[in-house]
């Protein structure tokens, strides 16, 4: 039978004698030393491997093995005349790189390639280069293939694709999903100028050995420069491309797909229009020819969005189209893989009344579902002359983004002298970006130190919240004593001080951090509210600056003001949040004391809320730390 609440009280008086494990004066004071962070923040800016050589036209992938390795490519004018393929990497998720700028076969013999490196990473860990590769005879150039099976140390001999014609801007990509039935297939696509379209070739052996090429694109002639590919969780390959129609004189997105591993195709042309300054997306700056291409990417999170598709290009302003100027990044997304199209959105945030120059994007979609297009932006200097690098973030599906400045210098745009492979103005068609986990790793190139180098920083996104239930700190152990969900939301900073955002996580038994990611908030400065299923909410002391763009990170344990009205508990000098509250209704007193003894007289045990020390037993540890805090009167503490 239950206890009733004259027999708690009676149990009150007799534990009153107990040592007070968990009590602490709470300080009253509400300010916080600390000021709301700010997006303004650039991240650190690395080059991959300083050189007295060009690194240009940058890729860069992760690996399905080991997220913290990660290898990037780059063209390398190493010697007078001819051009070799640097490869760069790092096992430590790009805090550090390495590499060379030349890739080395195992005697030590230089591979020789042209351009158009474009790296990933197979399912096995196998780093493979693809690549426009120098003719075995005549004048054609044609499609070639090296790979390392021990991250780069050294490479294969380059493989040459059978049944290429001309190759130009070969691009890959490799099916890391178990759950796809053509799993550890890698898929090689470039445009060939002599048979006059794109075309596909795959390995099923890491790159070893390669499939006679089959025509993706539609039939009319066109060589579809600047494809772009990217793999379903269930082994679709889809592909883009820009595409000038002849016909009516407008440009277009041309789209595929495959659903059988690349042997049959549905495709077309002119999957949307677009409006392009030029011709196949270029760009003419200062002198160099560069590129706003179509490029595409996927979301497979797991997400609410799982499976859109998102092409984003270069494009000018005209009627019904959301660019402002000749040079804008705009986005186009699918939800049904690229049977329609939505309308376009523009990427990046700038309202500068005059025309700013953005090119070159590269995009991803993060593990969270996020999309993070990264690109060269001209929007802080007038004369259009100079350039820098930012991020543009959405976690909606791209119906909003958010910018970020993730480059710490400008560089002044020029071309390459002497040029490279003889054609005036060009510097490379394309930078990279890949992801892991909650960071962002871009990779470009610039001439800010000189010589075009190859550059990288890290961008790191969400929330992550330290905080500790009182009751579950093991003192001996620096620990919990179990990992627990608890719930953050996002308040407004002013009167109501309404919630607009949550999200449930798990707090680290170890390193008392939670990480989380929120769906619905707009930057801005808000309260950070903390619930726990059996301690008192706390607010932060302060609004704290959130952004899509940059990791917000808020610890309630350094410091008792760091909780607002100083609602926190010293145990082992950390700042635990009050325990036992644990019918949540803001306040410590009998009911809740009341509660934990009747489930003690049940003989419960398990998950519960009157389970205040997380051990999964209902005892008296339980009922002291009750009652020790109801004693104290605590209550929940809000502006």
């Amino acid at each position: 039978m239950k206890a009733n609440l004259f027999l708690v009280f009676f149990i009150t008086g007799l534990f009153l004698f107990a040592e007070d494990s968990y009590s602490s004066e709470r300080s009253q004071n509400n300010n916080s030393s600390g000021s709301p962070s700010s997006s303004s923040s650039i991240p650190l800016n690395t080059r991959l491997l300083p050189a007295v050589y060009n690194q240009v036209q940058t890729s860069v992938a992760t690996s399905p093995v080991n997220s913290s390795i990660m290898s990037a490519a780059a063209i390398t004018d190493l010697y007078p005349g001819g051009y070799t393929t640097g490869a760069f990497f790092t096992t430590n998720g790009g805090l550090n790189w390495t590499g060379t700028n030349a890739i080395k076969m195992q005697n030590g013999s230089i591979i020789s390639t042209v351009g158009d490196p474009n790296i990933i990473i197979d399912k096995n860990g196998t780093h493979i280069i693809t690549f426009t590769a120098p003719p075995l005879s005549g004048s054609d150039f044609k499609a070639g293939v090296c790979y390392s099976t021990n991250n780069g140390a050294y490479w294969s001999s380059a493989v040459y694709v059978p049944g290429v014609g001309r190759a130009d801007k070969i691009t890959s990509a490799s099916d890391n999903f178990s759950s796809s039935p053509y799993y550890g297939n890698v898929y090689l696509i470039y445009s060939d100028f002599i048979k006059m379209g794109l075309y596909i070739s795959k390995s099923s052996n890491g790159g070893m050995t390669w499939d006679t090429v089959k025509r993706l694109s539609p039939s009319n002639l066109d060589a579809r420069v600047g494809a772009s590919v990217v793999i379903g969780k269930s082994g679709e390959i889809f592909v883009s491309w820009p595409y000038y129609d002849p016909v009516d004189l407008n440009s277009y997105v041309g789209f595929a797909k495959s659903t059988d591993g690349g042997n049959t195709w549905t495709a077309n042309d002119n999957a949307f229009r677009v409006n392009t300054l030029r011709i196949a997306h270029k760009v003419y700056l200062n002198n160099v020819r560069a590129n706003g291409l179509p490029i595409l990417n996927m979301d497979r999170s797991g997400g609410p969005k799982d499976g859109n598709l998102y092409i984003t290009c270069t494009e000018k302003a005209a009627a019904g189209s959301p660019a402002l100027d000749d040079y804008d990044i705009l986005i186009h997304t699918s939800t049904n893989q690229g049977n329609s199209w939505n309308p376009a959105v523009k990427v990046n945030q700038d309202n500068n009344a005059s025309m700013r120059y953005q090119f070159y994007p590269a995009i991803t979609v993060d593990s969270k579902g996020g999309i993070d297009i990264v690109y060269y932006d001209s929007r802080n200097t007038p004369t259009n002359d100079s350039f820098q690098v930012y991020l543009s973030r959405s976690v909606d599906g791209g119906n909003t983004f958010e910018d970020k400045l993730i480059s710490d210098h400008k560089f002044y745009l020029r071309p390459i002298d002497p040029t490279l492979f003889g054609v005036p103005g060009y510097i490379g068609t394309y930078i990279g970006i890949t992801s892991s986990g909650e960071t962002i790793t871009p990779v470009w190139f610039d001439n800010s130190l000189g010589k075009y180098q190859a550059w990288s920083s890290q961008i790191n996104v969400g929330a992550e919240i330290t905080y500790i239930p009182e009751g579950m700190y093991n003192m001996a152990s620096n620990k919990l004593i179990c990992r627990d969900s608890i719930k953050i939301y996002l308040r407004i900073s002013s009167s109501p001080y309404n919630r607009i955002d949550s999200a449930l996580s798990t707090l680290d038994s170890i390193n008392f951090k939670a990480n989380i990611d929120f769906k619905n908030s707009n930057p801005g400065n808000y309260y950070i509210e903390v619930s726990h299923r059996n301690s008192m909410s706390v607010w932060s002391s302060v609004p704290v600056y959130y952004s899509v763009c940059e990791k917000m990170s808020y610890d309630f344990t350094s410091a008792c003001n760091q909780t607002y009205g100083g609602l926190s508990t010293s145990v082992n000098n950390k700042w635990c949040a009050y325990a036992g509250d644990v019918n949540s209704d803001c306040v410590i007193d009998m009911y809740d004391v009341n509660l934990v003894f009747n489930d003690i007289s049940l003989f419960t045990s398990g998950y519960s809320n009157s389970d205040l020390n997380g051990d999964n037993v209902l005892d008296l540890v339980d009922l002291n730390i009750a009652l020790n805090n109801s004693n104290k009167f605590i209550q929940f503490i809000t502006p």
